[in-house]
């Protein structure tokens, strides 16, 4: 009959008691949102007819007020609790209850023995694991964290929806930011929380140096964070600010040049000071053989083909290149843009008009203003025209100089 009733209960249990995990730690080690309820599998509901201070209604009660009250657990309770255990001796949850108490109190060791013994009569009580989880990363205890990680993701099959904000959260503070990193080290999860952070508009600085600490590079998911962090500052207007930092996540040193890639050799780097090459229903840009990209635009629509953000100082500059291919200009048309980031004010406009299988020479001068301007997109765009045209077109030599000479 317990086994009945415990399995009964764990609807409840789950079904509700997921929107947090446990109250208190520090900063707090709360708030699960409601989606992460679809990760853990739910059972039947708890059976009817039951007398007040049977163990299902007591546990079930304590867990709507635990609910209701964000992890504080009115002190009535606790003998009501303690009297379920006696009639249901092997139960866990009683553990669980005190040891929130025990959270509550700042009590971290009482919390630990309460937790520990939860998860010792239940292993797969997510709830005592992911309260020991943040115990263990708030006193720095590595291994312990690491261990709980690894069975909490093999528990849970979207664990990193229930994991990452609260890692986040953890990573965000200095006190904590070592323990999560080292604990999480270089698994993707690592990767999700960085990018959290980074859409959270944490100092870019200290997602460096997260990111410096793993054991090891995260490989391709490192692009997608670093874009991130790049993307918010370019939003913000720090343009040169993430210019450097860019340098700094492609190993850059000294004078980097004007456009990087501008062979389209595919370098390493995150955009937006690499290029971005489109691949939709618009066009189509990819790198050639022999230093060059090679364009088709179906001109049914406007889009960009290939775009890079610079960090120019003011200036006079000289955009040049060869180009060949069956690119008339007439209708929809191929053209070179250079804008501001910030004002999308152009700074020039050149056409790519007369281009045969012949190829020649295409340049353009453009002036970057004083104040105003401190990204400028380079874009190579498809536009569009009342009767579509297919143009092609393959750029090489591209080159962007001071006019006048030098860089």
């Amino acid at each position: 009959m317990a086994d009945a009733g415990r399995r009964a209960r764990g609807a409840l249990w789950w079904a509700r008691l997921l929107v947090l995990i446990v109250a208190a730690i520090g900063v707090g080690w709360v708030a699960v949102n409601v989606t992460a309820m679809r990760a853990f599998p739910l059972r039947t509901g708890i059976p009817q007819r039951l007398d007040a201070n049977h163990p299902d209604i007591v546990f079930r009660e304590a867990a709507e007020a635990l609910l209701s009250n964000r992890g504080r657990l009115p002190a009535q309770f606790y003998p009501r609790i303690a009297e379920a255990a006696k009639r249901e001796p092997l139960s866990a949850e009683p553990y669980m209850f005190f040891a929130m108490q025990a959270l509550e109190q700042q009590d971290l060791a009482r919390a630990e023995r309460l937790l520990t013994e939860a998860r010792r009569r239940d292993p797969r009580l997510r709830l005592a694991r992911l309260a020991l989880l943040g115990v263990y990363l708030q006193t720095n205890r590595v291994a312990e964290a690491s261990e709980e990680i690894a069975v909490i993701v093999r528990l849970v099959p979207r664990a990193e929806q229930l994991l990452v904000p609260e890692l986040a959260r953890l990573a965000a503070a200095p006190a904590t930011a070592d323990a999560v990193v080292a604990a999480i080290g270089d698994d993707p999860l690592m990767a999700a929380v960085i990018v959290r952070l980074a859409q959270q508009n944490l100092d870019p600085e200290h997602l460096l140096r997260l990111a410096a600490r793993q054991p090891r590079a995260a490989g391709a998911a490192a692009t997608g964070w670093q874009a991130t962090v790049l993307d918010m500052m370019v939003r913000r207007g720090e343009v040169r600010r993430a210019h450097r930092i860019w340098q700094r996540l492609v190993g850059i040193s000294g004078t980097p040049p004007l456009v990087y890639d501008a062979r389209f050799e595919g370098r390493p780097g995150p955009v937006p000071f690499n290029w971005a090459l489109s691949g939709s229903g618009a066009g189509v840009a990819e790198p050639a053989a022999g230093g060059a990209l090679d364009v088709e635009y179906y001109g049914r629509a406007s889009a960009p083909l290939a775009s890079q953000l610079l960090a120019l100082q003011p200036g006079r500059y000289r955009l040049a290149m060869r180009a060949e291919g069956s690119a008339t200009g007439e209708g929809s048309r191929i053209e070179w843009n250079v804008a501001c980031s910030g004002s999308g004010a152009v700074l020039a406009a050149e056409p790519l008009r007369d281009i045969t299988y012949n190829p020649r020479d295409v340049a353009v001068e453009f002036t970057v203003p004083a104040s105003g301007c401190e990204g400028q997109w380079l874009r190579l765009q498809g536009v569009a025209a009342e009767f579509p045209t297919t143009q092609a077109v393959k750029i090489s030599e591209l080159s962007l100089q001071r006019a006048g000479g030098g860089q």
